[in-house]
């Protein structure tokens, strides 16, 4: 005896598809909220396809005092195509800790206004000509400094 499969048992309950990270849409308000700027939109539906991070496109990445790194610091902008908040705020806390904290503490028209009269670090001039950190760190001894405070004050 063969047994037939029943059409009915290979069909679910649901013929959509699981939704998947890059099929949740993006919010405009996420774009305020986030320092986010939209990159790429599907030309017939308008439907954002890219978005990028505004704190990296204008400031680049921070290095915070004491960090300690074993590799070159990225100069890249991070962009996103799946847009889940979790990714947006993991990266600015990850790499934009101070900005972030500053810019959370803004009000809708400030954050509104944080970036539009702002230079891309990519058009400035250090970011073409200077490697690597630019800060500099003296240690200077306490005699030295005393020396020079007692003449700046001597007056």
């Amino acid at each position: 005896m063969s047994k037939q499969k029943s059409s009915s048992s290979t069909t679910s309950k649901s013929s959509k598809p699981a939704p998947r990270d890059r099929d949740v849409p993006f919010k405009a308000a996420h774009a305020i909220e986030y320092g986010l700027q939209v990159t790429q939109c599907d030309p017939q539906t308008l439907k954002v396809l890219g978005v990028r991070c505004n704190f990296c496109a204008f400031f680049g990445h921070e290095l915070l005092d004491g960090q300690e790194r074993y590799r070159k610091q990225t100069t890249n902008v991070k962009s996103w195509t799946s847009f889940r908040t979790e990714y947006y705020r993991d990266h600015h806390n990850g790499q934009h800790s101070i900005r972030w904290k500053e810019y959370q503490r803004l009000n809708q028209e400030e954050k509104q206004k944080y970036f539009t009269e702002r230079v891309e670090v990519k058009d400035t001039i250090p970011h073409h000509f200077q490697q690597g950190d630019t800060r500099h760190t003296y240690r200077i001894e306490a005699a030295i400094v005393d020396i020079v405070l007692g003449i700046s004050f001597s007056f």
